[in-house]
């Protein structure tokens, strides 16, 4: 069952739902929770969600059984209402929402050494002028290095360069990973199209 069927107030107080261009459904933000979340990758793990909004991929998480949620955001509006929601369904010793700059979060993060099972970076690049030192960043604050899930759609040239500095960072993770899932995340970013 879509959890946001049944949960409408993830969708309706989401700004994004009045967008002219991939506009926020229920049915939208179930379906990418389940590619950019698979319960099968969260269950008894922490999670870090960067740039949370209002904490949908969170509830999505926590509702597959994952240990603990942390969502980061700078919207004051996201922040409340995140809070607002997921305190709703969730005890608060699950999850926390932090109020602060992503990159900011990030070096904080490296500079004590936190650390995250899985890291979801989505919809988020685009904002970021250096986006190598981001992902280079997500890469050090994610436990396993071959599990950060970063989507969002960007042009070509851009897609080509991410497939690049992804195999920079982590040569042994790329090496030893898929060829053909490789392929098709290079063919998906090439178009622009969401994994």
């Amino acid at each position: 069952p879509n959890i946001f069927e049944q949960n409408p107030e993830f969708i309706s107080l989401d700004p994004r739902r009045n967008r002219a261009t991939q506009t926020l459904t229920a049915e939208s933000l179930y379906n990418r929770c389940k590619v950019i979340v698979p319960p099968f990758m969260v269950e008894h793990k922490t999670v870090l969600d960067l740039g949370c909004a209002l904490g949908g991929m969170g509830h999505f998480a926590l509702t597959a059984g994952c240990r603990y949620y942390t969502g980061v955001d700078i919207s004051d509006f996201y922040i409340n209402t995140s809070n607002q929601l997921l305190s709703k369904f969730w005890d608060k010793g699950r999850y926390n929402i932090v109020h602060q700059d992503v990159e900011e979060f990030l070096d904080d993060a490296i500079e004590v050494g936190q650390r995250w099972d899985y890291v979801i970076a989505s919809g988020i690049l685009y904002s970021f002028v250096d986006v190598a030192s981001i992902l280079k960043k997500i890469s050090q604050v994610t436990k396993e290095k071959d599990q950060p899930c970063v989507q969002n759609v960007v042009p070509e040239s851009l897609g080509q360069n991410i497939c690049k500095l992804a195999s920079d960072i982590h040569p042994e993770s790329t090496a030893n990973s898929n060829n053909s899932t490789r392929e098709k995340q290079k063919t998906s970013l090439k178009t622009g199209q969401k994994i």
